[in-house]
Parts: structure tokens; C-alpha cells; sequence
């Protein structure tokens, strides 16, 4: 249950592309109503009932994918059911970005990943290397992630939902050109070294 906590942020190739964007709403709709249903009403991680959840009384859907780093693959699995802190946590780098830009306040993101943090501890828990920026930004004393061994070249990245393929940004710098964002030299070796 509280594994989602690692789930890895969508690879930068990938971005924009979701299933509700693909799918359309009326089939993000089902997806997020049978999520909540499948789960009782409470969230897929932490178990909190929507009516008790902190900063919201609802339950978001996150699109829960399994992830292929050697290949560039990522597949749609399901949607899960999560409380807003839970949600945002594992989105760390939209949180990071939401941040940045002063539309959301530094106390929130700080509770929300101070309560995440906590929940990785308590569970034995080893969130995802994305969250790292977030936590430094934040000057929270966290240092252990995981990291894939090996990325595939931007190129080959793609999603696949329902057994269809589909492709994201073909380069790093399209990536950045649409999103306004500076790439770090980090990111295009990550990217480009193999």
C-alpha cells in the first residue's frame, strides 16, 4: 500500500501524454470512479477515507504505470485512488515546478512532503530520485532514493495504453522549449549518454 510513495515520476519524454488526456474525459471519469469505489473510499497509500483527508475532502486518480527504464517503456496499468497529500507527493516535480512559480505556499508543500516522508520512514519506504529536488529545495535532512541503473535515449520512449503505442517529445530541447525550462547539464547527460 504505502509502496506508491515510490512510484516514479513520468520519464520527461512522456510528459503531457496521460491516458485522460488520450482517452478523454468521459473515460477518465470511469476510471477515477472506479478507483474510488475499488478502494472503499480511501486512499490507495496512506488509507485515509476521503471525508477525513487533509488539505481536501475528496480523492484524487492517479494513473499508475509500469515503468520500463531499459527500454523506454511505460504502460498504463490503472488508476489508484489518493488523498491529495499522497497525490502531490508522488508528483514531486509538478509540486517543485507549482513551487517555484508561487502557486501554492511553501508551508503546504513542506507539510506534504514532511507527512510523505514520514509515511516512506514509518513503512520502510524508499521514495523515487525525482523527489530529491524538492526535498533539497525544501532544506529537508532526507538523503535516501532510488534510481533506475540505466534511462533509454529520449527516442525510444514510449507509453503504451491498451496495447497502442504512443510517443512524447523527440528531444530534450522540445521538451524544454515547451515547458519554458532550463535543461541542467545533469539532465542532458542523463538523457543523451547512452
Amino acid at each position: 500500500m504505502f509502496e506508491i510513495l515510490s512510484h516514479p515520476n513520468i520519464p520527461k519524454p512522456l510528459h503531457g501524454l496521460a491516458p485522460r488526456v488520450i482517452l478523454g474525459a468521459g473515460w477518465w471519469r470511469k476510471e477515477r470512479t472506479d478507483a474510488i469505489a475499488r478502494q472503499n473510499s480511501r486512499c490507495a497509500c496512506c488509507g485515509v477515507h476521503l471525508q477525513d483527508a487533509e488539505f481536501h475532502q475528496w480523492l484524487e486518480a492517479h494513473e499508475f504505470y509500469n515503468i520500463d527504464f531499459v527500454n523506454g517503456v511505460a504502460t498504463y496499468s490503472h488508476a489508484v485512488a489518493l488523498c491529495h497529500a499522497c497525490h502531490q507527493f508522488i508528483h514531486s516535480g509538478r509540486l517543485l515546478a507549482v513551487l517555484r512559480k508561487g502557486e501554492i505556499s511553501h508551508e503546504r508543500v513542506y507539510r506534504i512532503v514532511d507527512r510523505g516522508l514520514d509515511l516512506c520512514f514509518e513503512n520502510s519506504v524508499t521514495p523515487y530520485i525525482g523527489l530529491q529536488p524538492l526535498v533539497e529545495h525544501l532544506d529537508i535532512n532526507w538523503t535516501s532514493f532510488w534510481e533506475p541503473d540505466f534511462y533509454a535515449p529520449w527516442a525510444n520512449w514510449k507509453l503504451i495504453i491498451d496495447d497502442l503505442e504512443y510517443s512524447g517529445f523527440k528531444t530534450i530541447e522540445d521538451w524544454a522549449d515547451f515547458y519554458q525550462s532550463e535543461i541542467t547539464d545533469e539532465e542532458r547527460l542523463k538523457w543523451s549518454a547512452w
